[in-house]
């Protein structure tokens, strides 16, 4: 019976945590916690540059694409133009 007891006695030795492994896991978490809260912050700054980023971007391919709406205007105001005028040949030559 004593032995019983001695074996209990020693299995509650084994899982029993001192006050300073206690406090020493619980350094470790709020560190890490810590380290979590950091790994965050920098995360919301490296989403905000790349938004700005973004947003740099599409301005940039919206100037690019009004531009380029613009000169296909021209493009097709010259042609037209140029159809008519060679309309208006083709109407002198046929008479």
């Amino acid at each position: 019976m004593l032995d019983l007891i001695a074996q209990e006695v020693k299995n509650l030795r084994e899982i029993t945590v001192t006050k300073e492994e206690f406090q020493s896991f619980k350094d470790e978490m709020y560190s890490f916690k810590d380290e979590m809260y950091s790994f965050k912050d920098e995360m919301i700054v490296f989403k905000k540059n790349t938004e700005t980023k973004l947003q740099s971007i599409d301005q940039k391919i919206n100037e690019q694409t009004k531009l380029l709406d613009a000169r296909f205007d021209v493009l097709n105001e010259r042609l037209f133009k140029q159809e008519a005028q060679i309309m208006i040949l083709r109407r002198e030559k046929a008479q």
